[in-house]
C-alpha cells in the first residue's frame, strides 16, 4: 500500500492536474476535500480527454473526476483489495479510515508485488521499468 500520496483537490484545474499526474507517473491520483476525505478519482485518461478542450485551464477536477471510488478499510487484507479490483473493474482501491480519510491506495502493481514477494522471487521494493538501470554488456 502507497501511503506518501499525491491527492488534487476538487477544485484543482485539468491543466495542472494532468501535470501534477505526469510528474507523479500514476494513472489516477485521489481527489480529497479540505479533511482529507476521498471524494473521487481522477484517472489519467479522463484528465486526457478533457485536456482536448480549450478550457481545460478552467475546467475543475470535481467536473471530470469519478465520485465513486473504491475503498477497504485498512484492517483489509490483500485478497479483499485483489477482489474489489476484479469486481470493480479498477487497477487501485483507496484505504480509508472509519471516517472517510483516505490513508492509502492499492494498485494492482501492489498486488503483484506481495505475490511475486509470496512465492519468494526478491521483490525489494516496486520499481517501474524507466526506474531500472540498464545491465551491463
Amino acid at each position: 500500500m502507497s501511503t506518501d500520496l499525491v491527492t488534487l483537490s476538487a477544485d484543482t484545474k485539468v491543466a495542472e492536474a494532468i501535470g501534477v499526474v505526469l510528474e507523479a507517473d500514476v494513472g489516477g491520483l485521489p481527489v480529497v476535500d479540505e479533511d482529507e476525505v476521498l471524494i473521487g478519482m481522477a484517472t489519467k485518461s479522463a484528465l486526457l480527454g478533457a485536456s482536448r478542450s480549450p478550457h481545460a485551464w478552467t475546467i475543475a477536477v470535481a467536473e471530470i473526476m469519478a465520485p465513486v471510488v473504491s475503498m477497504l478499510p485498512r484492517d483489509a487484507t490483500l485478497a479483499n483489495a485483489a477482489a474489489v479490483m476484479a469486481m470493480d473493474g479498477t487497477h487501485r482501491v483507496a484505504v480509508v479510515s472509519e471516517d472517510g480519510r483516505l490513508e492509502g491506495i492499492v494498485s494492482s502493481l501492489d498486488l503483484m508485488a506481495e505475490m511475486a514477494r509470496a512465492e519468494g522471487y526478491p521483490v525489494p521494493g516496486v520499481r517501474r521499468p524507466h526506474d531500472v538501470e540498464p545491465v551491463p554488456a
